[in-house]
């Protein structure tokens, strides 16, 4: 590889991609395409694409071709490679470690990663340090199982930063295999239903490792973020969630919304409310699934009045009116001096209880039928 000093730099401009680059450039075959990948690593985002106005280096073209047009750059393989998860190996990581940290069987998807990455491993099946691995196509990957819904263009981005995010992550069963978990923590204005911005960091600790806990036992995650700014409404997260119901219409499929208080401290005393919509049984089932978990535990709740009252602002209302998954929502409210009250001790405590309780929401389902 050669040092990036002596190599040339271009500035991409609208819709460029890695592919369309190469081959302005006269570069031949996959072998420039990796090579432009770990190059250029920290810069791409997603598969193929560029960032607009954003600069990279160019390999080194050590056989110039003066014709482009006739150039055969295996544009079917280089295509597919654009549309591949792509992973850094860490210090420790062997060809087995790293798919089980994409959620990924290293019985079944070995082979395959071998054969995608052939030039950069050593010894059989040590990787280097730092260097980019392709990751073989499968469907069920974490970075594919866990996304979070871009509410302004209404997209998908993987809920997970970087490698280092899915470092501790292994799939443990496939308890919630054919499940897809939609989880909302934001919260909206009840006058108008316009998305209160916020950025509370228990909220989004909270979300992400629920997440990481559903998808490591099979589940489908989605979480939710907002444009700060624009204008953000509720009917917006409806209309996202309506369309991958159906798009995974015969998975079962949940909706829970939390409304954690901006005050609440994990070690002090917290109430829970636990309710749903009175004229859905599954959302009811749902509730009680949560609801029993907490009692196990012998966790002081309060009960909001179950039934159509529980939906009395017009937040839950609208959301029970206009959703098409079931809902159970949760609030978790502080209060420091009421020694009567739950003690929420860590955030590994309320996710545990909050994800067993979707657990034998699940599993009891799957018992009745």
């Amino acid at each position: 590889m050669h040092s990036q000093s002596s190599l040339k730099i271009i500035v991409a401009k609208k819709d460029d991609n890695i592919y369309k680059i190469l081959l302005k450039e006269g570069l031949k075959g996959v072998e420039y395409y990796k090579q432009f990948v770990n190059l250029n690593k920290n810069k791409i985002k997603k598969g193929n694409l560029l960032q607009l106005g954003e600069t990279y280096f160019i390999p080194k073209n050590e056989n110039p071709v003066k014709d482009v047009k006739n150039v055969n750059i295996e544009a079917g393989t280089i295509k597919e490679l654009g549309k591949l998860e792509t992973a850094i190996a860490l210090k420790g990581d062997g060809i087995y470690s790293l798919l089980r940290r994409h959620g990924i069987s290293g019985d079944k998807n070995y082979m395959k990663f071998v054969e995608l990455n052939k030039d950069n491993i050593k010894n059989g099946s040590l990787l280097k340090v730092g260097e980019t691995y392709f990751i073989p196509n499968v469907t069920n990957s974490f970075v594919k199982m866990g996304k979070r819904i871009l509410l302004s263009g209404d997209s998908d981005t993987s809920i997970f930063a970087d490698d280092s995010d899915l470092y501790k992550l292994r799939k443990k069963n496939n308890v919630l295999e054919n499940t897809v978990y939609y989880l909302l923590l934001d919260t909206f204005n009840p006058e108008n239903l316009q998305v209160i911005k916020n950025t509370s960091k228990t909220r989004n600790d909270v979300a992400i490792a629920m997440a990481k806990e559903l998808l490591q036992q099979g589940a489908r995650v989605f979480l939710f973020e907002y444009n700060r700014n624009e204008k953000q409404l509720l009917g917006d997260y409806v209309g996202v969630i309506n369309k991958r119901f159906l798009k995974y219409q015969g998975q079962y499929q949940r909706l829970l919304v939390m409304d954690i208080d901006k005050f609440t401290e994990f070690g002090t005393h917290n109430t829970v409310s636990i309710s749903y919509y009175q004229k859905s049984k599954e959302g009811r089932k749902f509730a009680n699934n949560i609801e029993n978990i907490f009692k196990t535990k012998k966790a002081k709740l309060k009960f909001l009045k179950k039934g159509y009252g529980v939906f009395t602002d017009n937040v839950n209302l609208y959301l029970a009116k206009n959703i098409l998954p079931a809902m159970t929502f949760i609030q978790i409210k502080s209060h420091e001096y009421d020694n009567k009250n739950l003690v929420l001790a860590d955030k590994k405590n309320l996710v545990d209880w909050i994800t067993t309780g979707i657990k034998n929401d699940y599993s009891n389902l799957t018992f009745e039928d």
